[in-house]
């Protein structure tokens, strides 16, 4: 991409580690509204909206929290008439976003989930009609900076997103606390336990990574018959695979009726 003129609104842990990716790869000229002043090197950083006179930026990123948007959106409104206009707000549809700027806005709606904020997320995007090839190309630059980045072609598959990448961390952290604990149970102290739990899962993942093998193939390869492994699995597999499946269906059903 280009070197562009980029404006973030909001710079906390989510507008903050794509700012920190841009930097590491890009060079744009970088503008950040925080009330909160973050430090970051080679980027101009303003208190409000009304200290922002610069010309029409490339791109707008705005990262502020949903119940101020639509304030922050109307402000900005005369600035960024001409802009790529991409929220990393949950909740907030593109129509919301077309509905203040006007029917010819080129909206992304983008939904980062927490690992973004180190730079190891997985983020969606979705635009709307207007947008064209070039637009797609900043956005996609824009948002790797904090991970991995997907289009999906339907604004109503972020539910579905939400579901598994969204919510799917909180899941992740469930099952760490739930083989710290069966670590316990079999003898170890509770630091001990943690750190079983997180590199055993950390590993595992690097390790399929690496390897770019079929799930079941590396499974398998754990798995001797007859041996602990099998006799483990026999348990967790009877239960596992359906109650990730309910418990997947119901964070989608309850993103469908938060989204209205």
């Amino acid at each position: 991409m280009s070197a562009k003129n980029l404006l973030f609104i909001g710079a906390g842990n989510m507008g903050g580690a794509f700012i920190r990716g841009l930097l590491k790869h890009e060079t744009h000229q970088i503008t950040v509204v925080d009330p909160a002043r973050p430090n970051f090197d080679a980027v101009t950083v303003l208190s409000h909206i009304k200290e922002f006179d610069g010309p029409t930026p490339d791109a707008v990123i705005l990262a502020v929290k949903p119940q101020i948007m639509e304030q922050v959106v109307s402000a900005l409104r005369e600035k960024i008439y001409d802009s790529l206009v991409i929220s990393i707000a949950a909740g907030k549809k593109i129509a919301f976003f077309q509905g203040i700027l006007g029917k010819n806005a080129r909206i992304i709606r983008a939904m980062p989930n927490l690992p973004a904020a180190i730079g190891e997320g997985m983020t969606c995007w979705v635009g709307n009609h207007n947008l064209g090839q070039r637009d797609k190309e900043t956005a996609h630059e824009i948002l790797r900076g904090a991970g991995q980045v997907h289009e999906l072609q339907e604004e109503s598959a972020v539910d579905s997103w939400t579901a598994i990448a969204g919510s799917g961390p909180a899941f992740v952290f469930h099952f760490l606390e739930c083989l710290s604990l069966a670590a316990e149970k079999l003898g170890f102290n509770k630091e001990l336990s943690d750190l079983l739990a997180i590199q055993t899962t950390l590993g595992s993942a690097k390790l399929v990574k690496e390897l770019n093998d079929e799930f079941i193939t590396l499974r398998e390869s754990v798995t001797s018959p007859g041996g602990t492994t099998a006799a483990g699995l026999a348990v967790l597999m009877e239960k596992l695979p359906e109650l990730l499946v309910q418990t997947s269906l119901a964070a989608h059903q309850r993103s469908v009726e938060l989204s209205g």
